[in-house]
């Protein structure tokens, strides 16, 4: 004869057992599912609606003003809300960016997209010292054929009659550093 309070579990643990069980189940898929660190690149783009959309350098988005949750699908597609809006990006062959939104009321379509990396200083030209940094970034992004976003720079340095700014970037599991110089007037001369 065996005793049945020995072999059955209570109600009480079996509901918290399960309880506890499924808890896991959900964290980890959120920490499956949480992206590393998402690279959004560097743009801007007016979408319909009236819907005005940013993305630093930092991966940072904002729509209309505020700061957006971002998720990150793939190195090549992200979404990013704020309030009731949701924008769309994908990144193409190229780096061609495909903006869209959409939003509850007006405000779905696809948006036209100003690539804010333009907008910095090219040489010939003086730029003033607190761009100095953006444009090396930008330099160093042609240079070795990386998205701006993914290049780290240093405060900028007074080196003699100019300036330099250090930067950085991962490539393969490596971390390469440079050095961009600039003259007196703030013109870029070279990366390295």
């Amino acid at each position: 004869m065996t005793n049945d309070s020995e072999t059955r579990i209570s109600p009480n643990k079996a509901g918290r057992r399960a309880i506890y069980a499924a808890a896991s189940l959900v964290l980890a898929a959120f920490w499956l599912a949480a992206p590393a660190e998402a690279k959004v690149p560097s743009f801007s783009a007016a979408c319909p609606g009236r819907v005005d959309v940013r993305a630093d350098n930092g991966g940072r988005v904002f729509i209309n003003g505020q700061p957006a949750r971002l998720k990150s699908f793939n190195d090549r597609s992200y979404e990013a809300r704020a309030g009731n809006v949701t924008v769309s990006v994908a990144v193409g062959p190229g780096g061609r960016l495909t903006v869209s939104s959409a939003a509850r009321g007006p405000g779905n379509g696809i948006c036209q997209v100003k690539d804010v990396r333009a907008e910095a200083p090219r040489r010939p030209g003086n730029t003033p010292p607190g761009q100095l940094a953006a444009v090396c970034r930008d330099q160093a992004a042609q240079r070795f054929r990386l998205r701006p976003s993914d290049i780290t720079t240093d405060n900028i340095v007074r080196r003699g009659a100019g300036y330099s700014v250090e930067g950085k970037f991962r490539d393969r599991g490596r971390t390469t550093f440079f050095r961009c110089s600039f003259d007196g007037n703030g013109r870029f001369v070279s990366v390295r």
